[in-house]
């Protein structure tokens, strides 16, 4: 992530991306009260979205009432 200082850096970010085996994706649900933060995922640069879809969400949000409802091929990312 790109920032902006007021003085100088005088030291390494430790959040650089060679420091991490995979880049951080983070999933959130914009404007929902039941999940208030988006989540960290550490996945594996291979992963096709349906095994996302399939694998992933489901553990995540699958508690929700109308996960299972969901048509996924109606949905936007941002």
């Amino acid at each position: 992530m790109t920032t902006k200082t007021h003085r100088p850096y005088y030291f390494v970010a430790r959040d650089q991306r060679q420091n991490f085996a995979t880049p951080i994706f983070y999933l959130g649900w914009i404007d929902h009260a039941m999940y208030c933060a988006p989540i960290c995922l550490d996945l594996p640069l291979d992963m096709k979205f349906g095994d996302f879809v399939t694998n992933c969400l489901p553990q995540y949000y699958g508690q929700h009432p109308d996960f299972a409802a969901i048509n996924w091929s109606q949905v936007h990312f941002w």
